[in-house]
């Protein structure tokens, strides 16, 4: 199988949300990048795709079916190195997992060394034991080692508490930083300085997402507060990636404090 690349001209937002498993349902749609973005080549694979963001910065994003919802995708980021590759969550499970592993060394000719969890759902370390098998590192806040050591996934080799500046071997930097719970109670975001992205994972919602999904494992009460603490961290973010569809800009940060506002139980 190989990897199915993307590329467009302009981030926008495409899907609406309905979230399960830990996260959202998406329509599939074609999802744009940056005009700066590296072009891409195009090949089929229907449960994984390549989409460029950034100069060596890729969304990664996986497929399940997820009944009764269908086929429900997610968001990672790949950041490629000239000796390493740096994985913010995995795709949704092992054998994807390996494919993207397969594709980055035929590609890039790199490996990935370390992955980066964001907290402790299914679409989100789903693959993290088949990278671990592969060589790769693992990093994640206290509380998403907690939880997946409670619920019988695989754990995240470190932990932080709070925030951390990681220094990666893909020779980028990556600020990992836990703004409060949310969508998840240890939902984490990361921020790329060198490129101003800021990955909000599932704490941040796409701008056509209508509702906060799936809240079973959150804090409502807290979500919007988390949001403001996320930006007042960040203020320099242009570029915002939410776990589940298009990436966008700060905007997307007052629509999902917009959707928090508007939840109902």
């Amino acid at each position: 199988m190989t990897i199915r690349a993307q590329r467009g001209s302009v981030l926008v937002s495409a899907l609406a949300a309905v979230c399960v498993a830990g996260c959202v349902k998406q329509n599939s749609v074609e999802s744009k990048a940056p005009s700066a973005a590296p072009s891409a080549e195009t090949s089929a694979l229907p449960d994984l795709e390549l989409i460029p963001l950034a100069e060596g910065v890729w969304i990664h994003r996986s497929y399940a079916d997820i009944q009764p919802w269908g086929r429900v995708s997610a968001n990672g980021l790949l950041v490629i190195g000239p000796k390493a590759a740096l994985l913010i969550d995995t795709p949704w499970n092992d054998a994807q997992m390996s494919e993207l592993y397969a594709e980055v060394k035929r590609r890039f000719d790199v490996p990935i060394t370390e992955v980066i969890v964001t907290h402790a759902h299914d679409d989100n370390l789903g693959g993290l034991a088949e990278a671990h098998r592969l060589g790769a590192h693992s990093i994640a806040e206290e509380k998403t080692l907690e939880i997946a050591r409670d619920g019988g996934k695989p754990v995240p080799e470190k932990g932080f508490s709070s925030s951390r500046t990681l220094q990666s071997a893909a020779g980028v930097t990556a600020e990992l930083f836990f703004p409060g719970p949310g969508h998840a109670r240890d939902n984490i975001a990361v921020y790329l300085p060198d490129t101003k992205i800021l990955f909000g994972g599932c704490l941040i919602k796409s701008a056509d997402a209508q509702n906060l999904g799936n809240t079973a494992d959150g804090d409502v009460s807290s979500w919007s507060a988390s949001v403001d603490a996320l930006e007042a961290r960040f203020p320099e973010a242009e570029i915002v990636v939410p776990g589940h569809g298009d990436a966008g800009d700060r905007a997307l940060l007052a629509h999902t404090r917009y959707l928090v506002s508007t939840h109902r139980p």
